[in-house]
């Protein structure tokens, strides 16, 4: 590419990240989703809304849509608005309750109120197969591990 060769015109550059778009969520589709971020992953992203955007990891940002936290543009919402002008402490709570409004949540929540010692491997097996997103088991693993957390 940095060369003076003709065949520099003919290579295609390759795209490397994940890029700066938010997957897109709308009320329609919240069904289908599950945090993929731990619920102290999002309270330690929270703070960095207000001082610097760009320095949050690209893949916070579809679990702060998916709370309303922000919007596709990513801009506080009123939800997010609320909760950052709140103190700390406070946040916890709030965000559960956000998270619990989810369908896959309340469903979660039935399952680990029946067994409290069950592992996300245990509880994949009890789930649809397209339950939780990621096409891997491990994938499977880690995403039932981190909604786990926001029900514990």
């Amino acid at each position: 590419m940095l060369s003076n060769l003709d065949i520099k015109n003919k290579l295609v550059i390759p795209k490397k990240g994940r890029g700066k778009s938010i997957q897109k969520i709308t009320q329609k589709d919240l069904k289908s989703f599950l945090p993929k971020s731990s619920l102290k992953d999002i309270l330690q992203t929270i703070p960095l809304l207000l001082i610097d955007k760009s320095s949050i990891s690209s893949r916070f940002y579809r679990d702060l849509l998916l709370l309303n936290i922000i919007d596709e543009n990513r801009n506080l919402t009123s939800f997010g608005t609320e909760i950052i002008f709140k103190e700390e402490s406070e946040w916890k709570p709030l965000l559960k309750k956000k998270c619990m409004n989810l369908p896959k949540m309340q469903a979660l929540k039935k399952v680990l109120d029946k067994n409290q010692k069950i592992k996300a491997k245990e509880l994949i097996n009890m789930q649809n197969a397209d339950f939780f997103e990621g096409n891997k088991e491990s994938s499977k693993i880690i995403y039932a591990s981190k909604a786990m957390t926001w029900l514990k």
